[in-house]
C-alpha cells in the first residue's frame, strides 16, 4: 500500500514539472503532426526558427505583424523561454488584438517552426447618432471621429467623454450618452458605432452667492460674471404675497405701526434678490465659462488695488430639478498703492519720458490691469511705453516690473528694461489670399521691407486689411520672424479669405400694381481685368478689389428704377485715388386703375436719367485718416402730362441738372464688424 502511494505521489510530481502540447491533426500543420511534446520548464531547450508564420489575419499586414512580435527566422531561442513571452506582450501591448496563440507546428533537431493564431479586433466602419437634429449630428461627427480605429475601451470612453462635453458646453448638465455596437455586413471584421443621446434638460443658474466680499459688493462683483448669470425673473409680487399670507395680523400689525427704518444696503440686497433683469443673456451653466469668470473677478478685485484677493472656496449645487447655485467664498486681502517707481536698464530714454508714458504716479490705487496696458499695449491710447521703443525700430524691446519691495499698503516697483537693437524690416509677405491679386493686398501695407521696424504701421496695416472686408478680421495674424544677430525681421501676414457679395431679393404681388420686387447684386472684389480669364469667375471676375453693384427695383407699371454702379479704388494702380462711376435710370407713371373704360391706360409720367462721376483721394492733413472726393453729376429730367390728374401743374418737357458735390470725409474704424 504504502509503495503504490509512493508511485503515485511521484507520478503527480513529474506531470506538474512538465508541459505538453498537443497539437494532433491540426488545419496549420503542413507537416506530420507531432502527438505529444513535452516541454521540461526547468531545463528549457534552445532551437533555432527555421519558419513563422501567422494566420487569422483579415485587414492586418502578416510582415509588420511578425515584425511586432520580435520574433524572425534564424533567431535562437529557448522553449520554453522569455522569446515567446515576449512578443506574446508585444503582441498584445498594440492593442489591435483580441486574442493570441503561438503555437509550435514542427520540430526537426534543433529547428522549431512557429505560428502565430491571431484574432483581429473589429475596427469602427461609420458612426452614428439617436436624440439629436441634424446640426448637431454634423458638429458631432467632427470631433468624434474615430472611423478606421480598433475597437477598444479608452476609444470608447474618449469618444463617450467628447459628447458629454460638447452637450455641457450647451448647458446640458445632465446629458446621458449611452453606446451600441452593431456588427457592420458590409465590411470585414467591423462594427457600426451608436450613440443614443438623451439630453434632458438645460440647467440654469437660479442664484449666485458671493461671501467675504466687504469691500466690493455682489452687484459689481456679478457683472465681471460675463457668461454666468442668474437666470432673469421678477418676484418682488410672489416674495410681498407669499409674506403676507405667512403672516398672522399681530405681525401685519407691528410692521404697518412699528416699521424699524430700512437701511440702503437692505434694499440694494433685495433688489439683487428680486429683481434679475438680464432677459437678454443666457443663464446656462457652462464650465469653461465660469472658469473664465471667476479670474474675471480676480481680474477686476486687483484693478481695484486688492492685490491678494483670491477665491478659497466655491460650491455647484443643485436647486431643483434643472436649477443650480453656486457659492463663491472670496478673501479680499488689503488695498495696495504705488509708491517709487524706478526703471533700470533704459539708455534711450531718461526716466521723466518713460514715467510720464507710464502714467502712473506715487500714491495711485495698484491695477495690475491697467499696468500691463501702460507697459505693453494700450489699444484706447496706442501711446503706452512699448510704443516709444517699437515705433522706432525696437522690436527687441521688453519691460519686466518687479516688486522690490512691499511694505504695509505700498509696494515699491522696479522696471526692468531690455531695449536691444534697432531692427529694419528685411521682407514683407502674405498668404492665404486665393481669391484677391496679391497687388490689392500688398497696397494697404503700411510696412514695407528697408523701413525701421514700427508697431503702429503694423497695427494700422490689419486695420486695413480688416477694412477691406475680404478677409475674416479675426484671422490676420502677423507671423514675425525676427533674426536678433541681423538685427533684421520678415513679416508674413496669414490670411483667410471669406465671401463678401451681397444678394438682396424680394417680391410680392401688389393688386392693380401687378408684381413688386427689388433685386439687388453687390460685388465688392470685382475684376475688369479678368473678364478673358474664365478661371477668376466667381461666379463673376474677381481678384482686384473693384466694386460693381446692379439693382432693379419695380412697382408694376407705375414704378421702375435700374441702377448700375463700378468703383476703382486704386485708379491708375500707384495712389488711393477712388474713380466712381454710376448710371440711373427710373420710370414713374400715372396709370388709370380708377376708370372702366380706361382701365390701365397710362395718362402720364415723370423719367429721371443720371450719370455720376466721381474722384476721391486720401489726404494726410490734419491726419491720413481724412479724404476729399468730388464728383460730377448730369440728370436729365422727363415729363409727360404727369399730375394733371392730381390736379398738379407739371409742364411737359425735359430739364437738365448739372450737379457739383465735395465732401470732406474722416474714417478710422479698425473693425467694420
Amino acid at each position: 500500500m504504502k509503495r503504490t502511494l509512493l508511485i503515485l505521489f511521484c507520478l503527480v510530481w513529474a506531470s506538474s514539472a512538465m508541459a505538453q502540447i498537443r497539437l494532433g491533426q491540426s488545419r496549420y500543420a503542413s507537416s506530420k503532426p507531432i502527438d505529444i511534446l513535452e516541454l521540461n520548464y526547468a531545463k528549457p531547450q534552445s532551437y533555432r526558427i527555421a519558419e513563422i508564420k501567422a494566420v487569422g489575419l483579415t485587414t492586418l499586414d502578416e510582415v509588420a505583424i511578425l515584425s511586432l512580435s520580435g520574433l524572425k527566422v534564424d533567431d535562437t531561442i529557448e522553449v520554453p523561454g522569455d522569446a515567446i513571452s515576449n512578443a506574446l506582450k508585444k503582441l498584445w501591448g498594440q492593442g489591435i488584438i483580441g486574442d493570441v496563440k503561438i503555437l509550435v507546428t514542427k520540430i526537426e533537431g534543433n529547428d522549431i517552426s512557429l505560428l502565430l493564431d491571431l484574432t483581429e479586433r473589429p475596427r469602427f466602419s461609420r458612426v452614428e447618432f439617436t436624440g439629436m437634429n441634424k446640426t448637431q449630428q454634423t458638429e458631432l461627427k467632427d470631433k468624434v471621429n474615430i472611423r478606421g480605429r480598433v475597437v477598444r475601451d479608452d476609444v470608447l470612453n474618449n469618444a463617450k467623454r467628447t459628447i458629454e462635453k460638447y452637450y455641457l458646453d450647451k448647458g446640458f448638465m445632465h446629458a446621458d450618452v449611452k453606446i451600441k455596437q452593431e456588427r457592420d455586413t458590409t465590411l470585414p471584421n467591423s462594427v457600426k458605432l451608436i450613440f443614443d443621446v438623451q439630453q434632458n434638460s438645460k440647467v440654469r443658474i437660479n442664484a449666485i452667492e458671493f461671501y467675504g466680499n466687504e469691500e466690493i459688493d455682489d452687484s459689481k462683483l456679478k457683472k465681471k460674471l460675463k457668461k454666468t448669470k442668474e437666470h432673469a425673473r421678477v418676484s418682488v409680487f410672489k416674495d410681498g404675497y407669499s409674506r403676507l399670507t405667512e403672516a398672522s395680523a399681530e405681525d401685519i400689525k407691528n410692521t404697518i405701526l412699528y416699521t424699524d427704518s430700512v437701511s440702503n444696503q437692505d434694499v440694494k440686497d433685495y433688489i439683487n434678490k428680486n429683481f434679475k433683469l438680464n432677459f437678454f443673456s443666457g443663464s446656462k451653466y457652462i464650465p469653461k465659462e465660469y472658469r473664465n469668470d471667476k479670474d474675471n473677478v480676480i481680474n477686476f478685485y486687483q484693478s481695484k488695488g486688492y492685490r491678494d484677493a483670491k477665491i478659497v472656496a466655491d460650491s455647484i449645487y443643485n436647486f431643483g430639478e434643472d436649477d443650480i447655485n453656486i457659492d463663491i467664498a472670496l478673501e479680499e486681502g488689503q488695498k495696495y498703492y504705488y509708491r517709487n517707481i524706478t526703471f533700470n536698464g533704459n539708455f534711450i530714454h531718461p526716466d521723466q519720458i518713460l514715467l510720464s508714458k507710464l502714467g502712473i504716479q506715487k500714491g495711485d490705487v495698484y491695477d495690475k490691469e491697467k499696468l500691463d496696458k501702460r507697459l505693453n499695449y494700450d489699444p484706447a491710447k496706442g501711446d503706452d511705453v512699448s510704443s516709444l521703443y517699437q515705433n522706432d525700430g525696437y522690436l527687441f524691446f521688453s519691460i519686466d516690473p518687479v516688486e522690490v519691495n512691499v511694505a504695509g499698503d505700498s509696494i515699491d516697483l522696479e522696471m526692468r528694461i531690455f531695449e536691444g537693437p534697432q531692427v529694419t524690416v528685411n521682407s514683407v509677405n502674405i498668404s492665404g489670399n486665393e481669391r484677391t491679386s496679391d497687388h490689392v493686398v500688398m497696397r494697404e501695407i503700411r510696412i514695407l521691407p528697408g523701413q525701421k521696424f514700427n508697431r503702429e504701421l503694423l497695427v494700422r496695416t490689419i486695420r486695413e486689411l480688416s477694412t477691406l472686408g475680404y478677409f475674416d478680421p479675426e484671422k490676420i495674424e502677423p507671423d514675425l520672424r525676427p533674426n536678433f544677430e541681423a538685427a533684421t525681421v520678415d513679416i508674413t501676414f496669414k490670411l483667410e479669405e471669406r465671401p463678401n457679395d451681397q444678394i438682396e431679393l424680394s417680391g410680392g404681388w401688389g393688386g392693380f400694381y401687378g408684381f413688386v420686387g427689388t433685386v439687388g447684386l453687390s460685388f465688392n472684389n470685382f475684376s475688369i481685368k479678368n473678364i478673358k480669364d474664365f478661371s477668376k469667375w466667381d461666379p463673376l471676375p474677381v481678384g482686384d478689389g473693384q466694386k460693381l453693384s446692379l439693382r432693379v427695383q419695380a412697382n408694376g407699371r407705375s414704378f421702375q428704377n435700374y441702377s448700375v454702379s463700378l468703383t476703382e479704388p486704386w485708379f491708375g494702380g500707384k495712389k488711393p485715388n477712388a474713380l466712381s462711376f454710376s448710371f440711373n435710370h427710373s420710370v414713374q407713371r400715372q396709370v388709370d386703375f380708377f376708370n372702366q373704360a380706361s382701365f390701365g391706360d397710362e395718362l402720364g409720367f415723370f423719367k429721371i436719367t443720371g450719370v455720376t462721376m466721381g474722384l476721391a483721394k486720401r489726404v494726410t492733413w490734419p491726419d491720413d485718416n481724412f479724404s476729399i472726393s468730388n464728383s460730377l453729376q448730369f440728370q436729365i429730367y422727363e415729363f409727360d402730362q404727369f399730375g394733371t390728374s392730381f390736379g398738379l401743374s407739371y409742364p411737359t418737357g425735359t430739364s437738365n441738372s448739372l450737379t457739383w458735390n465735395t465732401t470732406i470725409a474722416r474714417y478710422n474704424l479698425d473693425n467694420p464688424t
